[in-house]
């Protein structure tokens, strides 16, 4: 008889797409260039020259304060936008008036320094603070001056960042997998930019504005609020709620941005996620092909943002049975993420070990062996430490795929020895009976290896 071995190493998981939250930052606005240590050193020197031509607390210290900041977050230096920010923040409480909003935009400004460094409870903290005193703000107007500009375009701008700044609890209840929470929140929020709307509307009649409209920008951010309450409601298996609000977010965001804006494209990237999660795969796929034409059509061929979807299409693939065609969009994925972070990086690292897995999990071992060592060698060269939960993974992934091995060449000896003994028994069964070596012989020994997929499905390839 033939025992398994007592601590089985655990087969690779198969990656499940994640939902894409929005922060409801404008997206009529392009996005601003990645600010760099140049910019950053001439910013410093210009709050010392302001600091002794105004003094410590003038409106311009405070805008370079938060220029500064923001380079920092930036180059991911935290610590020091963090002291940035707080610099800002006890400056603002000096030079603006009581209910200014200004306080409040260097707590959200904490409030994401901390997100960024995964602490959660000091970031919903300020958040939180900021919450109130917008809405301190809104309720009281009288702080408002011609140097704030037109009322209704204020207060537009200050309800606008009551929705972001909802959007933010939002987020960190869903990253903490509060999603019931999540909900509550994105519901409030969704409230808030219907509000917005009403305001956006009166301010752009009253101002007979000729740029960008402010109405257009609030209905998209009301989409957005859609978009992330159907997130939530995806992770808590209510389909039904999720494809009502999709359907929401998506009708907004076509009209007021057309068929081809990355707003429609995350809209459909998270419709796809759903799909996937609930097993249609061919949905999913189709969803995630769409986002990938949209995302060649807005970025070109090589861009960052082609890679994410060509992952998750390989994922697809591999669970709809198209192993071939999940190798094949996992391996463009590589060479595109290669292209902007290097072929030894973490990010590259990253998409190797989902290749590896999805060889392991269809016994092309050797290969599996392969991508894990690569991934490996590219995590150590970026610095990892060897106690982290990517490498502990791939070593995990590793002892499954040699063991994997192991029982096959176990198994070789096992069926040759059988036909030996056949042969001494004239051919004939005897006590023991086995399959041919071609069929699926798992059920019948006592093994734990995972059995290969078949390729049979329709689906269109990448």
């Amino acid at each position: 008889m033939f025992f398994s071995s007592l601590s089985q190493p655990e087969r690779p998981v198969t990656p499940t797409p994640s939902f894409i939250l929005t922060d409801t930052g404008s997206t009529l606005e392009p996005s601003l260039p990645e600010v760099g240590f140049t910019l950053a050193r001439t910013l410093d020197k210009r709050l010392n020259n302001l600091k002794k031509s105004v003094g410590e607390n003038h409106p311009d210290i405070i805008k370079t304060l938060e220029s500064l900041g923001d380079a920092c977050l930036a180059n991911e230096d935290y610590d020091a936008a963090f002291q940035y920010y707080t610099q800002g923040l006890e400056s603002s409480k000096t030079a603006f008036p009581p209910n200014h909003p200004r306080c409040a935009d260097f707590l959200c400004c904490l409030g994401n320094v901390s997100l960024k460094k995964s602490m959660h409870k000091d970031s919903r903290s300020s958040f939180e603070a900021a919450l109130k005193e917008y809405r301190n703000s809104l309720s009281d107007l009288s702080w408002i001056t011609e140097k704030d500009g037109k009322a209704k375009d204020v207060e537009y701008e200050v309800q606008h960042k009551v929705i972001t700044t909802l959007a933010s609890l939002g987020s960190i209840a869903f990253v903490q997998k509060n999603y019931n929470e999540s909900i509550k929140i994105y519901n409030d929020a969704l409230a808030q930019a219907k509000l917005a709307a009403v305001t956006a509307a009166t301010a752009d009649l009253s101002n007979e504005r000729k740029g960008p409209k402010l109405l257009k920008e609030a209905r998209v951010c009301v989409s957005e609020m859609f978009s992330n309450i159907a997130s939530s409601c995806a992770e808590i298996g209510d389909r039904t709620g999720a494809i009502q609000n999709y359907n929401c977010a998506l009708a907004l965001q076509m009209s007021e941005l057309g068929e081809d804006h990355k707003s429609v494209a995350c809209t459909l990237h998270n419709i796809g996620t759903m799909h996937f999660r609930s097993a249609e795969y061919q949905l999913a796929l189709k969803s995630y092909k769409q986002v990938l034409k949209m995302r060649r059509l807005l970025f070109g061929n090589n861009d960052f943002r082609i890679a994410e979807v060509l992952v998750n299409i390989g994922t697809v693939h591999e669970k709809a049975e198209e192993v071939e065609r999940g190798v094949a969009a996992l391996n463009a994925a590589i060479r595109i993420t290669a292209k902007h972070h290097g072929e030894k990086s973490a990010a590259c690292a990253k998409i190797h070990t989902q290749l590896g897995s999805l060889y392991a999990r269809s016994n092309c071992n050797d290969l599996a062996m392969e991508q894990y060592n690569i991934a490996l060698e590219a995590y150590r060269k970026s610095g990892m430490d060897e106690n982290d939960i990517a490498i502990k993974s791939i070593k995990d992934s590793i002892c499954f795929v040699e063991q994997s091995k192991n029982n096959e060449e176990s198994l070789d000896g096992f069926l040759s020895a059988t036909e030996a003994w056949s042969k001494i028994f004239g051919g004939g069964c005897g006590s023991i009976c086995l399959p041919n070596k071609n069929e699926k012989v798992w059920d019948t020994i006592d093994m734990q290896l995972a059995p290969p997929l078949s390729s049979n499905s329709s689906l269109v390839s990448v």
